[in-house]
């Protein structure tokens, strides 16, 4: 117990007693426990103590596995390899499935900032015409077009996370409803959208400002050539 503590790649562990690990043998085969083949077993229980491990990453599995096996307490470490190698596989399927979304996402946030700054400086093409003939400068007439731009980007980085998190709990939704274990599986290997959905945040939101003060202060550039 003292080394599975201190393995850093094992997140939870549980033991289960040989008095335990019986009534679980039982309830799973539907014997009674004073019939049949458990009959003899009250007072020779052959099924040895276990620990039930869930790892950080599962990819780490058969290292974990050689290095309990190597210690002189441990009789037998048994993992499903081939379980293992399906939800290592689609747990990268998801990765890049979330990064498409992500980018999606992205680029759509672009065009909306892209089309409304452009909408709205050619709106008010005239009124940069006549503020620049009167002897307004450049950073005094780009200015509430950068301000403008900043908040139309911040309002699509919202929209883009907002999405985002509607298909997070859709598939987290259908994950928790699916009697597929592997689903289950690859979710408890995942980090959760609540430990990360500040930075998810704040990284949509900087983007959105720095996109929306480039996009505007370049829109605006040819109608400052006068």
């Amino acid at each position: 117990r003292v080394h599975i503590e201190k393995m850093d790649q094992i997140a939870t562990y549980k033991f289960i007693s040989k008095d335990d690990a019986l009534i679980e043998a039982q309830d799973m085969m539907g014997v009674d426990p004073e019939e049949g083949i458990f009959e003899d077993y009250k007072y020779g229980n052959p099924i040895p103590a276990n620990y039930i491990i869930t790892l950080k990453d599962i990819s780490d599995t058969q290292e974990v596995i050689d290095e309990l096996e190597a210690l002189p307490m441990i009789y037998k470490a048994n993992a499903l390899m081939s379980v293992v190698e399906t939800l290592t596989g689609m747990e990268k399927v998801l990765l890049m499935f979330g990064g498409i979304i992500i980018l999606v996402l992205v680029l759509a946030s672009l065009v909306v900032i892209s089309n409304s700054i452009r909408l709205t400086v050619f709106a008010r093409r005239r009124e940069i015409n006549i503020m620049k003939y009167v002897g307004a400068t450049n950073g005094f007439i780009r200015l509430p077009f950068v301000v403008e731009g900043i908040f139309v980007g911040l309002i699509a980085a919202v929209m883009a996370f907002l999405m985002l998190l509607g298909i997070y709990e859709g598939i987290n939704y259908i994950v928790d409803e699916s009697s597929v274990g592997i689903l289950a599986s690859i979710k408890a290997s995942s980090i959760a959208f609540s430990e990360v959905w500040m930075w998810v945040l704040a990284g949509f939101a900087g983007g959105g400002i720095f996109i929306g003060a480039l996009g505007s202060s370049g829109a605006i550039r040819k109608y400052l050539k006068v």
